[in-house]
């Protein structure tokens, strides 16, 4: 088993977090923001609660990627929790960090969540992860690989403690839908279900290559969904020790006025909202006004758009 593609820390947590220090602690919006953290926080967390099991995997031709997001059609993109490449087959892992009841309604197509005695509805988990499969069988027939390559979709609930229950129960769902630490076994099934290969060394190596170029992270574009301005965004340098936009030039250091830390070097951490909010190319001029100083002759590459 080899990891071609790591999990990454989401671009999305990041975005969020150098919007909120950017606007003030009174907005309203603040806590659209935390909400919004809260839910890419769980579903990295769930994610995550994958990777001890998939260190049960033994055979070694195995190849594992993390969050691959791939060009499809008219600017669309499908984009996969986590995709196992193997000679045989190649699964697709939908991964779902969600705890309470979750009643799988396979005649409406919908998730339905209880939890402290109130009832929520989720997108199907299922439609999603067969329509990965669909693109992905699409993509894999356009980029010259052999056809009726196998994708078993999988459903991953990543908390042992969440109930899982549907309307129709047989065999063929909890084939489809499991707990994180029944994967292991259902791997080893479909190793006996897909015995003859169908892709060649020379195809997973190909394949690999071909994902790792095409994936193109999202980062998205959350001025334009929790309607923020660039006028409403604070300017100036964060310091990293107390939070603030507090940072000015003192005969050639970097001082804090609200905490005193001084450095030499500043990071201007990930050129936090310019870049990541805005999602565009600046200038050294508009990087400076921005963070209220002067900053080095240089300028900054673009990052995709959402």
């Amino acid at each position: 088993m080899d990891i071609i593609k790591q999990r990454e820390y989401p671009l999305a947590l990041d975005v969020l977090q150098a919007m909120s220090l950017r606007l003030l602690a009174s907005d309203r919006r603040q806590t659209a923001f935390a909400e919004e953290k809260g839910i890419v926080q769980a579903g990295f967390t769930g994610e995550q609660a994958i990777d001890y099991y998939l260190n049960f995997i033994s055979n070694k031709s195995y190849r594992i990627f993390h969050g691959l997001r791939i060009p499809w059609k008219n600017d669309l993109y499908f984009q996969m929790d986590t995709l196992i490449i193997t000679p045989y087959f190649i699964p697709i892992l939908e991964v779902k960090n969600l705890s309470g009841k979750l009643y799988f309604n396979q005649l409406a197509q919908q998730l339905i969540r209880t939890k402290n005695d109130v009832e929520e509805g989720f997108p199907y988990p299922m439609t999603q992860v067969n329509r990965q499969a669909q693109q992905l069988e699409m993509y894999l027939k356009q980029s010259g690989f052999p056809p009726h390559t196998n994708h078993p979709p999988l459903v991953i609930i990543s908390r042992p403690s969440t109930i899982i229950s549907t309307d129709q129960p047989n065999a063929a769902f909890h084939d489809k839908v499991m707990h994180a630490e029944n994967f292991p076994e259902r791997l080893h099934r479909l190793e006996k279900q897909y015995p003859r290969a169908c892709l060649t060394q020379k195809h997973l190596d190909t394949l690999s290559s071909l994902l790792l170029q095409a994936h193109e992270p999202l980062i998205p574009n959350y001025r334009k969904k929790l309607m923020v301005e660039e006028h409403e965004l604070l300017p100036g340098v964060l310091c990293q020790q107390c939070k603030q936009l507090s940072m000015v030039r003192d005969f050639g250091w970097w001082k804090c006025i609200k905490c005193q830390q001084k450095k030499q070097r500043c990071t201007y951490p990930g050129i936090d909202g310019l870049l990541l909010i805005n999602q565009t190319y600046y200038q050294q001029s508009a990087v400076s006004q921005f963070h209220k100083t002067a900053i080095c002759h240089c300028s900054f590459p673009a990052v995709n758009k959402a």
